[in-house]
């Protein structure tokens, strides 16, 4: 055969040179004067400024968790409306996850059940049911709005009060009825914690600056409102510039709609 077989003790036994492969290890008092001739060498240890205390590490311990929280939050938005993103972008997901709307409706409309589901759903920063006396009669709209919206023949509305009165509230016969809001709001959170939901109280004389969001954007959409109400709201939305409010208004009959 032509392959020669190595002696281990010949192999150990090779000198190390400059000729040599494997350079030769430098003594330790070799590498301490290299250290303290080479100003890259760290010394941050030898200072007892920069010395770990248990308070700064008390202090990085609370750093981490607070990141962690907020990674872990950013983690759980983006798993929860992945679909979202997906369609619509991260733009556009960010103004939603920003985005006040309020909800002006009759309290029993399906229609407001449905659009107050899907903004839920969708992640909407803050949704505000707003809540006014039905039977107000303003010089727009001589007639209360009561009157326009009939909830018996809103089948829509009473399928959706059914099923959210069981889901929250389960079987409280011998309790009073949660309040028309109440049932809304919970069944809105109940749909996703992770919104802020509550409920406005808004007179006729209360200005626009009311809806202020410190600067987020805004919308207010009327549901199932007389035309001559979403006319008003319309002007009233207008008449200060100061604060930018979208409006939206949504109206459904039957089988029909308009916006």
């Amino acid at each position: 055969s032509s392959l020669k077989s190595v002696n281990p003790a010949e192999k150990d036994s090779t000198p190390l040179g400059p000729d040599a492969k494997t350079p030769p290890t430098p003594s330790k008092l070799e590498n301490k004067n290299s250290d303290q001739n080479d100003p890259t060498v760290a010394t941050s240890l030898e200072d007892p400024a920069d010395t770990p205390t248990l308070n700064n590490l008390h202090k990085t311990e609370g750093r981490d968790d607070q990141n962690q929280d907020v990674q872990e939050d950013d983690d759980d938005d983006d798993e929860r409306y992945s679909r979202q993103v997906y369609t619509l972008g991260k733009r556009a997901h960010s103004l939603i996850r920003s985005t006040t709307v309020y909800l002006d409706a009759p309290l029993e409309s399906g229609l407001l059940y449905e659009v107050a589901k899907n903004l839920a759903l969708s992640g909407i920063h803050q949704l505000v049911l707003v809540v006014r006396d039905e039977g107000e009669e303003n010089d727009a709209q001589p007639q209360p709005l009561a009157n326009y919206h009939v909830p018996n023949l809103d089948d829509l509305g009473a399928a959706y009060s059914r099923a959210a009165a069981a889901e929250c509230y389960g079987n409280t016969a011998d309790e009073a009825p949660p309040t028309s809001e109440d049932l809304l709001l919970e069944y809105a959170k109940r749909l996703n914690p992770a919104v802020q939901i509550k409920c406005l109280r808004l007179g006729k004389d209360d200005s626009v600056s009311t809806l202020n969001n410190d600067g987020n954007p805004i919308v207010f959409m009327a549901l199932d409102r007389p035309t001559t109400e979403a006319q008003r709201l319309n002007a009233w939305i207008r008449s200060d510039d100061s604060v930018d409010v979208k409006f939206v208004s949504v109206d459904t009959a039957g089988g029909f709609g308009q916006i």
